[in-house]
């Protein structure tokens, strides 16, 4: 009996390799799902925002705006996981008047912070393998404003 169980272990992957695509597209998605469903739980809620998040087609588009009087915290804007490769394009704007806040891009283990050019435009496309992204926004006794728009070019 313990053969038997064992046995039947053993050919349970040879058994999903050796089913038709369907079966093996059923399994990848739900898989997909159930990653994608894990990701969402880490984005700060609406109303803990300090700006205003407006959603796009997944957990990791949409646009962000805030207008700041001395605002602290940290704002996580988009952010999810998934398995498939992406080519995000963030682009927005910062007005500075007083204070700091920094724009961070984390992929996996690669964070990379964004930066406004002298006139406080953002343009960024980075591409990455599947696994989590977050887009997130840092204020320090910030005013001023930020605005970020993130889309999926791969889709």
């Amino acid at each position: 009996m313990k053969c038997s169980k064992i046995a039947a272990l053993l050919l349970l992957p040879v058994l999903l390799c050796t089913a038709g695509c369907s079966v093996k597209s059923g399994i990848r998605s739900g898989y997909e799902k159930v990653i994608s469903a894990m990701g969402t739980l880490t984005p700060t809620p609406d109303a803990a925002l300090i700006g205003v998040r407006t959603p796009g087609r997944d957990d990791c588009t949409g646009a962000y705006a805030a207008s700041c009087e001395k605002a602290r915290g940290k704002d996580v804007v988009f952010g999810g996981c998934g398995l498939q490769t992406r080519r995000l394009e963030i682009t927005g704007s910062v007005s500075c008047q007083a204070g700091f806040v920094q724009i961070l891009l984390k992929n996996g283990s690669k964070e990379i912070r964004l930066t406004p050019n002298s006139s406080g435009s953002i343009a960024e496309s980075i591409c990455g393998a599947g696994g989590d992204w977050y887009l997130s926004v840092e204020y320090a006794d910030f005013s001023g404003s930020v605005t970020l728009c993130s889309r999926d070019s791969t889709q």
